[in-house]
């Protein structure tokens, strides 16, 4: 399950709570579907805990509703199942000493204030849900908590134990990020592992594609393994070619490169402009030189023109260097463009219609590949699109969480022969 599905989840919890039903209810109801309770049965099983369980100010409702999904998740159905017990009994305190360090008690009545659940009015009468009612509750919030612990434990889970995926018969079109999944940032080199097992994997009959958000000018990197490569999709999917022949180009709209350059000039951010044949770099602030020449070794970044030439030709990818908090607002002022983030100082804009995802199906058509026998590598957020979209999505135990998440399986870092032990796993080599 995606964070975004999971984030979904969570707010759904929230928004039961806020159309009026009660703690516990509103946190069982959105995870229920996973275990095929239906919603309305959710409701009804949950919704004696609601104030304490019972308005008795008890145990709160939210917390109830952990342990509630705790049993569907994991809890054993044998009476003679002791191990299984206790293991659902672990998972029980785990998550409930979270929930505690968090809202710093469990019980309704401490939560809310009040001088113990045994001093507390025990009316069985509900409280009308007014708006001065949700201005004053902290409840809302403590749903919101519990939802989301429990939302980590499914994904901590998930991630610990990643579903089965079935292989199937025949060669399969491979597709590599360069950076951090081929190439190691510690040494700037393919490991000799991964050359390894790129050149049994050819052997074997399977094909080799290379995926990045590199243009195609700063590919400089692959020379040990360029023998091998069947084909590329750059630019984060705006080009895609085999050999000499181009196979797609997705161009940003003009005014939506034009406005992000204006932008990078009166507020002095640095930016890398890549057109269909140059490259024009705006450093202001040496982020390029800092980031791009120092930390990743990339080269011919000097072969750059001037930003204004640039305009003259279709521009293909933008990538600008700012943080996570301006991008949000800059991205709304172009809706024809995606950005697609694998470094904390830069992201990669491109359009809209250009991602690595469709840079894989776009070669996989070209190519007379069945989707079905494509296996892509990445570690960064550029490349949630392809893991989506592979057969097998694999990340890089180096990878961002979140595409570890998306993933079908993790394997080891690429400088501890990640690409070769994924390989073997799925028996490509």
């Amino acid at each position: 399950m995606t964070d975004k599905e999971l984030d979904e989840r969570v707010q759904r919890a929230v928004d039961n709570f806020m159309a009026g039903y009660g703690c516990c209810q509103s946190v069982v109801a959105a995870f229920s579907d996973l275990y095929g309770l239906d919603e309305t049965m959710a409701k009804r099983i949950a919704a004696g805990f609601g104030g304490g369980v019972g308005r008795l100010r008890m145990m709160c409702g939210a917390v109830s509703g952990i342990v509630m999904l705790v049993g569907l998740d994991c809890g054993q159905t044998e009476g003679s199942d002791r191990e299984g017990k206790s293991a659902c009994y672990k998972v029980v305190q785990d998550l409930l000493a979270q929930s505690k360090e968090e809202n710093g008690s469990l019980i309704c009545a401490e939560i809310l204030g009040l001088k113990g659940y045994q001093k507390a009015n025990n009316s069985y009468v509900a409280s009308a849900r007014t708006a001065e009612y949700y201005k004053t509750r902290p409840c809302a919030a403590k749903v919101e908590s519990a939802a989301r612990i429990f939302a980590n434990y499914l994904k901590n889970k998930e991630l610990a134990n990643p579903p089965a995926v079935e292989k199937k018969e025949g060669s399969y079109a491979l597709f590599f990020d360069i950076d951090g999944t081929l190439v190691s940032f510690n040494t700037h080199e393919i490991p000799a592992s991964t050359i390894l097992a790129l050149t049994q994997a050819k052997a074997n009959g399977h094909r080799v594609y290379i995926a990045t958000g590199r243009p195609p000018i700063i590919i400089t990197n692959l020379g040990a393994i360029e023998h091998l490569i069947d084909g590329f999709v750059t630019i984060n999917g705006a080009l895609c070619f085999v050999g000499d022949k181009v196979v797609s180009c997705n161009a940003i709209p003009d005014e939506a490169a034009r406005l992000v350059i204006a932008d990078a000039q009166e507020r002095q951010y640095s930016l890398i402009v890549i057109g269909e044949r140059d490259i024009a770099v705006f450093d202001p602030n040496d982020d390029v030189d800092r980031i791009f020449r120092q930390q990743l070794a990339v080269q011919n970044l000097h072969l750059s023109i001037p930003v204004e030439e640039m305009l003259n030709q279709r521009i293909l990818q933008l990538t600008a260097f700012f943080g996570n908090d301006y991008e949000e607002s800059l991205m709304a002022r172009i809706p024809s463009c995606i950005s697609g983030r694998w470094h904390p100082e830069f992201t990669d804009i491109t359009a809209r219609t250009a991602d690595k995802g469709q840079g894989l199906l776009t070669l996989a058509a070209h190519e007379g590949i069945d989707p079905a026998h494509t296996i892509a590598f990445g570690d960064g957020g550029n490349d949630t699109s392809m893991i989506r979209t592979a057969a097998i999505g694999i990340a890089m135990g180096n990878a961002i969480d979140s595409l570890k998440a998306d993933a079908n399986y993790v394997t080891t870092t690429v400088d501890d022969n990640g690409v070769l032990n994924a390989l073997r796993h799925f028996g490509i080599v």
